[in-house]
């Protein structure tokens, strides 16, 4: 939601005196600019309410005794109601906000809640009470997602049990370039100029085509409606210091913006002291970092158009990072070192247009060009001079090119109330360079028209089928289908849907090479494509009171893919391979309740995975782990809008089963952890600034291990996976003008 909670969640105050109307909120504060419209059978009015929330009625109604009132603000829904105007006549009108817009895969912008789809909606607020700085800080607290980490590679995630190249992550609807390994590193994607995020679990083939088997994650960037300044820092006791600004300028119908920033990140090891700024060190040990010093830079520019019918935006996006490997002092002297650097550059440009032909259809085009660089490099170095030099080892060095030129668009069309259909086309270029590539370039076109039809059948149930036709050059793709059901009955909505999905592989999977001290991953070009299907239902519940709102909601789902394309080792060098099936399934619930003082957000999530050895073995089939989520919010202080949070986070244990070289079953887990947070904010100085200070990690939880039951106190029976560099205390700074 897009105002305040507490306005969200306000209870509307509205007294009728003689002629005169006044407004109020839950705290009988005066809303302005309150919209009252008023009309009996013969007469009409329209007037506002002034700065203390008041408006007189016309003279010429003064004889009129009943009237019919509509009711609204910008973000508000409308209440109609009819009221009779006498001195002592007082009206209690609740109303709610709007849900979020949502685009993601919708013939046209509306409100979450009117969605087929099942979407969740992460908004700007709730961004920055989480103090998230990347989308791996929004999500890692999030019911049925688990984030992995490779402090090299990055951090990954999983939903419903699927992760990798199955998850499809997007900004403003362009997919997101440059993975490793299958996974995007989501620590790389910065949140200072998005609005909000939508996330849709499940296949979403139809419009996307593939990555998008195990769902979709769609970052919306800000799009501001006024002049404004933004400058926000960040400083974590951990070694993190950030700045960034947005600013954005009105000139009539057009908006254009500039955000820059930049991240650092000294590096973090168990045994560091707390120190308020870098500092030089000692080239002892103390060097080599378990989470590797990080800088990253980014800078965006974008245009944005507007008027009645028509919405232009243009954007140019530029990221950079650099990953510092410090390598430990080598013996016998301790005075030279191997370091790694591993620098990556996104470069990505477009335009999307939405055109509304008339009230009952509309236009969208894209085209976009995402760009993604990656080169390590080794360096000799010389701990007593400071100098270095390349190493001389070829496969020291690797420069990587992957480049995705794409072009999307669809036609959407109100064929009557109960009918409204769209049809799209969808072309994608992708191309790969460098010496880890076969051939040192390979290419790849997919050629896609899609159509969706939605279809009300009556006033409680809407159905939307759709289907998509391609073409890829390496892989013949089948029909993919989908349909999407909605029923309506009072407070409660369901929903269904059933889909098929398909990947060919990636030019990675395929083609690529990836070495280094602490990974050896060869590509496959004998590789099946992956297809699934997909099941997903759900049940949700709003009701409101007179003060507050209380909302449930609980999914199962269902996913079986076939020859899903995962790792596999020999000998220490891994390989993708097709394992012929895979399957998950699972169920998620929740509940939040709102009286504008107080928020309360719980889940939890029960996920079961496909066991192979199943078949052979007398094992069970699904291999079950479970996941908890709370949040907690007071808002002190309304004037301040001063809040205290916690987030909460239960991530379950994972068993797994193996063969030895013995051909015997033996299981294993990963450990269970919980991660938590505190954070309080507050705005000072009439919302020019805002403050924030917090700890993070309040469990100091830095690794996990993974091994096997039988065997847990041997040195060669478990590995460590790393979850977070401990606890840290932060704060965050932001100037707002407007």
């Amino acid at each position: 939601m897009r105002v305040v909670l507490l306005l969200s969640l306000s209870l509307i105050y509205l007294t009728a005196i003689g002629q005169e109307i006044t407004v109020l909120d839950l705290e009988k504060k005066p809303l302005s600019q309150v919209s009252i419209k008023a009309y009996s059978e013969k007469l009409e009015f329209s007037i506002f309410t002034n700065k203390n929330g008041k408006a007189n009625i016309p003279q010429s109604f003064k004889k009129n005794k009943k009237l019919a009132y509509i009711v609204s603000k910008y973000n508000y829904s409308t209440i109609e109601r009819n009221i009779r105007i006498t001195k002592d006549t007082t009206i209690y009108i609740s109303l709610i906000s709007l849900d979020e817009v949502v685009i993601t895969a919708q013939m046209k912008n509306k409100n979450a809640s009117e969605a087929i789809q099942d979407i969740q909606v992460l908004n700007k607020k709730t961004i920055e009470k989480k103090g998230a700085i990347s989308l791996k800080d929004i999500l890692e607290k999030q019911v049925n997602m688990r984030l992995s980490q490779d402090n090299i590679l990055g951090s990954s995630l999983s939903m419903q049990g699927i992760s990798g190249q199955n998850i499809k992550i997007l900004i403003d609807d362009v997919p997101v370039l440059g993975r490793l390994n299958g996974n995007i590193d989501i620590s790389q994607i910065n949140l200072n100029n998005i609005e909000r995020i939508e996330i849709v679990e499940g296949p979403l083939s139809v419009n996307y085509g593939t990555d998008a088997l195990g769902g979709t994650i769609n970052l919306i960037s800000k799009k501001e409606t006024e002049t404004s300044l933004n400058i926000n820092s960040y400083y974590e006791s951990v070694g993190k210091y950030n700045l960034d600004g947005f600013l954005n300028y009105k000139l009539k119908q057009q908006n254009l913006s500039v955000s820059l920033g930049r991240n650092y990140f000294d590096g973090w090891s168990p045994e560091d002291e707390w120190i308020f700024f870098p500092q030089a060190t000692l080239a002892d040990s103390s060097r080599y970092k378990i989470w590797k010093p990080k800088e990253q830079l980014f800078f965006k520019g974008q245009h944005v158009f507007k008027n009645k019918n028509l919405s232009l935006y243009s954007f140019y996006n530029q990221f950079y990072e650099q990953i510092q490997n410090r390598g430990l002092p080598r013996p016998l002297y301790l005075e030279t070192a191997f370091d790694d650097y591993y620098r990556t550059w996104r470069k990505d440009f477009g335009s999307s247009l939405n055109f509304n032909i008339n009230d009952k259809s509309n236009i969208k085009l894209l085209i976009a060009n995402n760009n993604y660089k990656r080169i390590k490099s080794t360096y000799f170095k010389d701990l007593t001079t400071l100098e270095q030099m390349l190493t001389l080892n070829e496969s020291d060095q690797d420069t990587s090119y992957f480049n995705l030129l794409l072009s999307r668009g669809s036609y959407a069309k109100e064929m009557s109330r109960q009918i409204k259909t769209e049809i799209g086309y969808d072309i994608q270029k992708e191309s790969a360079q460098g010496k880890r590539i076969e051939e040192s370039e390979k290419s790849r076109i997919d050629i896609a028209v899609y159509s969706n039809l939605e279809v009300l059948i009556n006033d409680r149930l809407i159905a939307r089928p759709g289907l998509r036709f391609a073409y890829n050059t390496d892989y013949k793709v089948p029909l993919i289908p989908s349909i999407h059901l909605k029923y309506s009955s009072g407070e409660y909505v369901f929903r269904g849907s059933i889909a098929k999905g398909f990947r060919a592989p990636s030019l990675k999977e395929l083609y690529f090479e990836f070495q280094d001290v602490n990974h050896n991953i060869l590509g496959n070009k004998d590789l099946n494509a992956e297809t699934s299907k997909n099941y997903h239902f759900s049940i949700s519940r709003k009701k409101s009171k007179l003060n507050s709102v209380l909302t449930y909601k609980a999914s199962v789902f269902y996913n079986d893919l076939e020859s899903l394309i995962t790792l596999a080792e020999n000998n220490d060098v891994y390989t993708y391979i097709n394992v012929n099936q895979y399957r998950t399934k699972g169920i998620k619930g929740g509940m939040g309740w709102s009286d504008g003082k107080i928020d309360l957000e719980v889940g939890a999530s029960y996920i079961g995975r496909y066991n192979s050895l199943s078949e052979t073995e007398n094992l069970d089939k699904y291999i079950f782990s479970q996941e908890y989520s709370a949040s907690l919010t007071f808002n002190l202080n309304t004037e301040q809008n001063s809040t205290l949070s916690v987030f909460y986070k239960y991530t379950g244990e994972i068993p797994s089963f193996t063969l030895n070289e013995n051909g015997l079953v033996e299981d294993s887990f990963t450990q269970e952890y919980e991660l938590m947070d505190i954070i309080f904010s507050r705005n000072l100085f009439n919302n020019l600034l805002k403050v924030s200070v917090g700890c993070k990690n309040i469990f100091d939880v830095q690794d996990i291990s993974s091994f096997q039951e039988n065997e847990p106190h041997q040195s060669g029976g478990s590995a460590k996976m790393s979850i977070g560099y401990g606890r840290s205390l932060f704060t965050a700074i932001k100037l707002n003008i407007k």
